[in-house]
């Protein structure tokens, strides 16, 4: 096991790859959120330097949670990550609102230990909703310090297109599996309401 920068770590093939959802399984997980219990999730440093501004709902749903098992099992293969995994926390129905310049600054969705029954996150995805707003583009981490631009950034539009070097475009309803060690983040919403799905696939820590 390779412990690097307080997170549980093994790197290597694909930093993320993008995938086709089951759009009618991607339907009966948003149809579980109640928009009127969602909460809001601001975290702030004691600086009061916000590290993320958004509104979010957790869908624990039994069928939804094995639907999505299923995915990340596929794209574990097709990413040829091949980890070993074998559960999935609650899907996190996230809101970004431009009237708050919802965002959240960069960050690892591996946590500094293990949960308490030794499995840790080695899989995270994000699924983009919709594309009714500008600015919020989905930024991880890519390259190495010698690199004059370290980031991809990934926006949602109505086809697959890279935009420019560092910038591609997916499609509404499709998504971003990527190695859950990998630095990431989601740059301010400038006007409109950025709505996305994100989840964290689990298994026994690196040996």
């Amino acid at each position: 096991m390779e412990e690097i920068h307080g997170r549980f770590d093994m790197r290597y093939g694909n930093a993320f790859i993008w995938s086709d959802i089951d759009q009618k399984k991607l339907a009966n997980a948003i149809a579980t959120v109640k928009h009127n219990e969602m909460e809001e999730s601001v975290i702030e440093y004691a600086s009061k330097y916000s590290q993320r501004k958004s509104r979010n709902f957790w869908i624990n749903d039994p069928q939804v949670l094995q639907d999505f098992m299923t995915i990340a099992r596929r794209v574990n293969k097709e990413a040829g990550w091949n980890y070993d995994i074998n559960a999935i926390e609650p899907l996190q129905y996230t809101e970004y609102s431009s009237e708050v310049q919802g965002h959240y600054d960069w960050h690892a969705d591996q946590h500094p230990k293990p949960y308490d029954d030794g499995r840790v996150r080695k899989i995270s995805f994000s699924i983009l909703l919709n594309d009714e707003y500008t600015g919020g583009g989905f930024e991880i981490e890519v390259g190495n310090p010698n690199q004059e631009t370290r980031t991809r950034t990934i926006v949602a539009g109505k086809s697959k297109k890279q935009l420019d070097e560092n910038t591609m475009q997916l499609p509404v309803g499709s998504g971003l599996f990527f190695q859950s060690s990998y630095f990431h983040g989601v740059l301010p919403v400038e006007t409109g309401l950025r709505k996305s799905l994100v989840g964290w696939v689990l298994g026994p820590k690196f040996r």
